[in-house]
């Protein structure tokens, strides 16, 4: 898998996007201090978003491709982690963090959506004849960097909204680079590792599923 330039490119890329889901996953479940909440109460609240974002995922993710699911489910939980994160730091002490609260909720939601979209699309990029060794090591990639979770939370020692701006800025990168791999909706997905050398190959990176007709690659 990484032998040829263009197949190592899409494997390093799902890498990598393993590690950003599977970190920010863990760190945004944990991150629930300072919002004057329990944090029993917010953890709960937050694992509400699990089923909403499994039924969008179901609802969307054959419409609109699974490249503009990965990288717009990512950007949302950045851009509303950076956003949450940024609020709490500016807030006073003691004011009502309910506008916080409510960004952590979304930033859960567009994470949810990111990792549940984010096995199936490394899945139907890795050629079938590799299939299983290369899904267990982008997992196995995914949960080793959750080594860092609990050293970026640390970090709101120093001032509170730093974990939330590495994490933000950690899945804002991620969702770019899913710009990077080939959609695989409508396609015929790898067999060979020739066969995922060629795949996608001279696709563009703005083009999605859901702007172009059904065809064969």
């Amino acid at each position: 898998m990484f032998r040829t330039p263009h197949l190592r490119r899409n494997t390093s890329i799902l890498l990598f996007k393993s590690m950003v889901l599977t970190l920010c996953f863990d760190a945004i479940s944990r991150n629930v201090e300072g919002l004057n909440y329990s944090p029993f109460f917010m953890f709960s609240v937050t694992s509400v978003t699990k089923l909403p974002s499994s039924l969008v995922i179901v609802g969307l993710q054959d419409r609109v491709g699974r490249k503009a699911m990965a990288s717009g489910a990512l950007l949302l939980s950045g851009v509303f982690t950076v956003v949450s994160g940024l609020t709490l730091a500016i807030l006073e002490t003691g004011t009502d963090p309910l506008l916080a609260t409510t960004f952590a909720v979304v930033s859960r939601f567009g994470v949810n959506m990111a990792y549940s979209s984010g096995a199936q699309y490394a899945a139907e990029l890795i050629p079938t004849e590799v299939r299983g060794q290369g899904v267990a090591v982008v997992h196995v990639a995914g949960y080793a960097a959750t080594f860092f979770s609990s050293q970026i939370l640390y970090l709101a020692t120093y001032w509170r909204a730093i974990p939330d701006l590495v994490l933000g800025t950690l899945s804002m990168l991620g969702a770019f680079l899913c710009l990077l791999l080939p959609e695989t909706l409508n396609k015929t997905l790898p067999v060979t590792l020739e066969d995922g050398e060629h795949f996608g190959k001279k696709e563009g990176i703005w083009e999605f599923s859901c702007c172009q007709k059904k065809v064969n690659s």
